[in-house]
């Protein structure tokens, strides 16, 4: 009696069952990690409703005044530069969107070499740098952008990248606790680059010190904070350099303005988006709400 086909049925079974379980398996793990995100998301959203409502109704105060300790000294104010906050603003970020028209312009060439210089820039004293992979990275993300149009986020890119996936991972995800001026971490992706289209790359008067650096090159740069932080000692009010200021800078400094106009926007006000988006980095979940 011939054995062989049965014990290959049982195999075959066996194999079938096999991939069944594990295919469950995996499913009902990438749904409880889903899960968890989603609730993560609704306490990250509850505490922000309570907050904006909170900012929405003052606690009325009482008319009388408390006496001050006449002991207590009064301390000064400190000055903290906008420009060092990083990440939750997208105006701060260098937008790679005028990169992926069809036509190639000079104005797109300065681009290019600024978003590998601030690549170079951030990663270039971490552990994960390697000789000239600013413009290895910048390529193989410029490629895939320029692929998939429907791609509508930097974080949406990874997804599509064939190479380098390991290397992209880390720089995509960071650490959540980094200090770029003393290389403690590593700086997230996209706390500097963003994916905006119809906007310029680079809101002047919002951009952070980091993408200033990339663009205009640190002696420029250290000016322009030196002169900021000057003209808020005078009234404790923010004061960005204006587009006639920056020229007569560049001029100085020998460089044409006209190089810099099409990249640069110079508007000081805070456009703000007509939802709240909450995403959850572990999960990738994400959930809108409309600002009211």
């Amino acid at each position: 009696m011939n054995i062989l086909p049965m014990v290959t049925a049982f195999a075959l079974l066996f194999a079938l069952c096999s991939y069944t379980l594990l295919h469950q398996s995996i499913a009902v793990q990438f749904e409880s990690i889903k899960v968890r995100g989603a609730h993560r998301i609704e306490r990250v959203l509850l505490t922000e409703l309570d907050r904006i409502s909170y900012h929405r109704h003052p606690v009325k105060t009482s008319n009388k005044k408390k006496d001050k300790p006449k002991d207590k000294e009064i301390t000064e104010m400190k000055y903290h530069s906008p420009r060092m906050v990083f990440n939750k603003k997208p105006l701060t970020k260098l937008n790679l969107a005028p990169l992926l028209t069809v036509e190639e312009s000079p104005d797109q060439k300065l681009l290019q070499i600024a978003a590998m210089t601030l690549i170079k820039n951030l990663y270039q004293y971490t552990s994960v740098y390697e000789e000239e992979m600013e413009k290895e990275l910048f390529t193989l993300l410029l490629k895939t952008l320029k692929e998939h149009p429907e791609i509508e986020s930097l974080q949406q890119a990874y997804a599509h990248l064939e190479e380098r996936r390991e290397l992209f991972y880390k720089l995509f995800r960071g650490t959540q606790n980094y200090q770029l001026s003393s290389n403690v971490g590593l700086p997230p992706l996209t706390d500097f680059f963003i994916l905006e289209k119809k906007r310029a790359s680079m809101q002047f008067a919002h951009a952070s010190r980091p993408v200033l650096e990339a663009i205009l090159g640190l002696p420029l740069t250290a000016t322009i904070l030196q002169e900021e932080e000057a003209r808020w000692h005078e009234d404790h009010k923010e004061h960005p350099f204006t587009k006639v200021e920056l020229s007569d800078l560049l001029l100085k400094e020998r460089k044409n303005p006209t190089d810099y106009e099409p990249l640069l926007n110079f508007s000081t006000s805070h456009t703000k988006s007509d939802q709240f988006i909450f995403q959850d980095k572990l999960s990738r979940v994400q959930k809108k709400l409309p600002r009211e």
